[in-house]
C-alpha cells in the first residue's frame, strides 16, 4: 500500500471516530443509560478557594451552604462545574456566589442565558461557557459584568449577536465565538467592545458583515474570521480597527480580496487568505499595509499573482507563502532587496 493510500485510510478513519463516537456518548450523557458519578464523591474545594465539581450529575449549581456539612463555600473565587449535567444558569443560583471570579461551565446541556443570570456577580473576570447547546443569549444577560475581561461562548448553536447583549462588557478584551451557526455580522453588533483585543469568529457560516459591524473595536488586534462562507472581503469594512495587527482568513470561498477606500493599516503584520480562490491582490492593496510581513496564500487558484516591481519596495514584507500543488513560491524581502525561489515539493495538505 502507497504511502499516499496509508495517510487517506488514517484520515478516513479518525473522521469516522470523531463523527461517531462522541456523539455516541453525548447522547449517553446524563440519562439513565450512563451512570454519571464525580470524579470525587463531592465537590473539592482547594485551599486557593477554587471549587470543583467537574464530570457531575449537577443539573444547576450547587448552594454553597449545602455541599459540606460544616463549612460554607460561599467565599469561592473560582467554581469549575465542565462535562457535567447543567441545564441552565440563574441569578438564584449564583448570588451566594458573590465573591466569584472564574467560572467555567463548559460541556453541559445549557441552551438558554437568562438575562439577569450574572448581576450578582461584579467580580468575574472570566466566564467560559463552551461546548454547551446555547441557541439564545437574552438581553442583559451580562449586565452588571463591568469587570469581565474574556468570555468563551465556543462550540454552541448561536445562529445570530445581538450588540445589545455586551452592553456593559466595556472592559472586555476576549471573545470567543468560534464554532458556531453564526450567518449575519450586523452593524453594530460589537460597538460597546471598545478594549476588545482579540475576536473569534471562525468556523461559523457567516456570508454576510454589514457596514459598521465592527464599529467600536479600536483596540481590536486580532480578528479571526477563518472557515466561514466569505466569497468577498473589502478591507474597508475593517475602517475602524485602527490598531489591528493580525487578520485571518483562510478556508472561506474568497475570490476578491480588496481594500477600495484610502485606509491604511499602519500596524497590520499578518494576513492569511490560505485555501481561498483569490486570484489577483493589486499593488495599491499592499501599498497601503506598511508594517505587512506575513502574507500567507497557500492553495489559493493557481498562483496568486502579485506584481514583481512593487515586492522589491516593499522593505519590511519578509514572508509570502503561495503554494500550489505542484510548486511554490517563497518571496524574501530584506531592505530594498527581493530573493525569489522556486522550490519543487510534493505537498499532501
Amino acid at each position: 500500500m502507497s504511502k499516499m493510500n496509508r495517510v487517506e485510510l488514517l484520515v478516513l478513519w479518525l473522521g469516522m471516530c470523531n463523527a461517531i463516537y462522541p456523539e455516541t456518548i453525548e447522547q449517553k450523557k446524563c440519562t439513565t443509560d450512563e451512570r454519571r458519578t464525580m470524579l470525587y464523591p463531592e465537590c473539592m474545594q482547594g485551599s486557593n478557594l477554587v471549587l470543583w465539581c467537574d464530570h457531575s450529575s449537577y443539573t444547576r449549581i450547587p448552594d454553597p451552604d449545602k455541599i459540606y456539612l460544616a463549612k460554607s463555600c460561599r467565599n469561592t473565587e473560582k467554581i469549575f462545574i465542565n462535562d457535567s449535567c447543567l441545564r441552565e444558569i440563574t441569578k438564584e443560583q449564583l448570588e451566594k456566589y458573590k465573591d466569584i471570579e472564574v467560572l467555567h461551565c463548559g460541556w453541559n446541556k445549557i441552551q438558554i442565558l437568562q438575562g439577569g443570570a450574572f448581576c450578582k456577580n461584579e467580580k468575574l473576570r472570566e466566564i467560559n461557557l463552551m461546548r454547551n447547546y446555547i441557541t439564545q443569549i437574552e438581553k442583559e444577560s451580562f449586565s452588571g459584568l463591568h469587570q469581565l475581561d474574556s468570555l468563551y461562548l465556543s462550540s454552541n448553536l448561536l445562529a445570530e449577536i445581538e450588540g445589545s447583549i455586551f452592553s456593559s462588557l466595556e472592559n472586555l478584551k476576549r471573545l470567543y465565538l468560534d464554532n458556531n451557526v453564526i450567518k449575519r455580522l450586523k452593524n453594530g453588533t460589537f460597538n460597546h467592545l471598545r478594549r476588545l483585543r482579540i475576536l473569534d469568529l471562525s468556523r461559523n457560516a457567516i456570508n454576510v458583515i454589514e457596514e459598521g459591524a465592527f464599529k467600536g473595536l479600536r483596540k481590536l488586534e486580532t480578528l479571526h474570521l477563518d472557515e466561514n462562507r466569505l466569497v468577498e472581503f473589502d478591507m474597508t469594512i475593517l475602517e475602524s480597527l485602527c490598531n489591528l495587527e493580525r487578520l485571518t482568513l483562510y478556508y472561506n470561498n474568497l475570490r476578491y480580496f480588496s481594500l477600495s477606500s484610502n485606509i491604511s493599516f499602519k500596524y497590520l503584520h499578518t494576513i492569511d487568505l490560505s485555501y481561498n480562490h483569490v486570484q489577483f491582490l493589486s499593488d495599491s492593496l499592499l501599498k497601503k499595509l506598511p508594517d505587512l510581513e506575513v502574507l500567507k496564500l497557500k492553495r489559493n487558484n493557481n498562483e496568486t499573482s502579485t506584481k514583481r516591481p512593487y515586492v522589491r519596495k516593499q522593505s519590511r514584507l519578509y514572508y509570502a507563502e503561495m503554494k500550489s500543488l505542484s510548486h511554490c513560491v517563497t518571496i524574501h524581502s530584506k531592505g530594498a532587496f527581493a530573493f525569489i525561489v522556486w522550490l519543487v515539493t510534493i505537498d499532501l495538505m
